[in-house]
């Protein structure tokens, strides 16, 4: 399989889901081939490049979203302008809003899945943890489900069971929110999580 991850980094938010990225890439199927566009490189020509030139299989987005794109490093990496790249392919969006629009977008022009959040992705982060993320154990209740998702799609599995190996690993995670010392003494994260949790959908062509 051939897979295409973007990874811009910016700030915080985005420092992390590249550190969460490439745990993932340590974890798939060896007999991958990966284009990983990382900081500077997660631009719209790169991108846009890649998916012309190579047959890729799985498009995994890292990065800020809206209803309508997927930014890259600086700016946007996806929107209407090039959405018609994703012709026969799985895309997974790990941004904000990006499946609400942009998702039925890509669908209906030629994508075979896209897979994302149709409402803000919200999360929590221990502010200690920025020079080392993947020791966030805060962070870690949001983004291991949300990358559970990217690794089975990456693994070959469909979006629908993509979607639902994330939901159960959000389960898990809500369980250990309210059974572990970094809960919040109001629940705010379990709240969160349930929202991440429903929001995660496949956007796929109805026959």
């Amino acid at each position: 399989m051939r897979i295409l991850i973007t990874n811009p980094e910016t700030d915080a938010f985005t420092r992390y889901l590249l550190f969460w990225t490439n745990k993932m890439i340590s974890e798939i199927k060896h007999n991958n081939t990966i284009y990983h566009l990382k900081n500077k490189n997660a631009n719209p020509i790169k991108f846009s490049g890649i998916l012309s030139k190579k047959d890729i299989n799985v498009v995994l987005l890292n990065g800020h979203g809206s209803d309508d794109c997927v930014m890259g490093e600086n700016g946007i990496i996806l929107d209407q302008q090039n959405v018609s790249l994703l012709k026969g392919k799985i895309v997974h969006a790990m941004s904000c809003s990006s499946a609400k629009n942009l998702g039925d977008l890509a669908v209906n022009s030629g994508a075979r899945a896209y897979v994302g959040y149709d409402e803000p992705f919200l999360a929590s982060r221990l502010d200690d943890k920025i020079s080392n993320p993947l020791k966030d154990k805060t962070a870690a209740l949001f983004l291991d489900p949300a990358f559970i998702a990217q690794k089975a799609l990456a693994n070959g599995k469909t979006p629908d069971e993509a979607v639902q190996l994330a939901r159960n690993e959000y389960n898990r995670s809500i369980l250990k929110a309210l059974t572990s010392p970094i809960q919040s003494d109001d629940d705010q994260f379990v709240g969160l999580l349930l929202w991440d949790r429903n929001h995660l959908v496949a956007k796929t062509k109805t026959p």
